[in-house]
């Protein structure tokens, strides 16, 4: 019973958390901003790991709430170190595609097994030891709320995420 408590309260911590700033006001956002707040939050566990991270070229605006984006980033950054090996790596980049900017997240982890691939953004589904399996579904309701959607790539190696969002205008 202690051990279920416990767990419920560690859901209930990380629900708040996704939804604890959200204003309701989007916004014009700068990806490289957002990159640069995640970064910040991420900084102590990236030198831990001596990950590298690789920054895009060139900026855009996109039409989000700051804060939640963020959200959405550090959580698909932190799988990333999560699922690598000391010196992981993580590429970002932005692009222009269909009518939408998309910021991918890639790292060259292990990868994602077919069976997984198929669980991704069921709630409660995870591949962590203490894992909540909620990180990916919260991350997406979040997308789909600014008019985008979160997707994952099929890279040759390792894994990669696609966060799809409408440019400003």
């Amino acid at each position: 019973m202690i051990g279920l408590a416990s767990r419920i309260g560690t859901i209930t911590a990380e629900l708040l958390g996704f939804a604890r700033k959200a204003t309701g006001t989007i916004t014009a956002v700068s990806l490289n901003k957002v990159i640069e707040g995640a970064l910040l939050l991420l900084r102590d566990r990236i030198a831990t790991l001596d990950a590298v991270v690789h920054l895009p070229k060139d900026d855009a605006l996109v039409q989000a709430e700051a804060v939640r984006l963020e959200q959405v980033l550090v959580n698909l950054m932190a799988n990333a170190l999560d699922a690598g090996q000391n010196g992981v790596e993580i590429d970002l980049a932005i692009e222009l595609k269909d009518g939408f900017v998309e910021l991918t997240v890639a790292d060259n982890g292990p990868g994602l097994s077919v069976e997984t691939r198929g669980s991704l953004f069921q709630p409660f589904s995870t591949t962590k030891r203490d894992g909540l399996g909620l990180g990916l579904v919260i991350s997406r309701d979040i997308m789909a709320d600014f008019g985008g959607d979160l997707v994952a790539a099929t890279p040759e190696q390792g894994a990669a995420f696609i966060m799809r969002l409408r440019p400003a205008p």
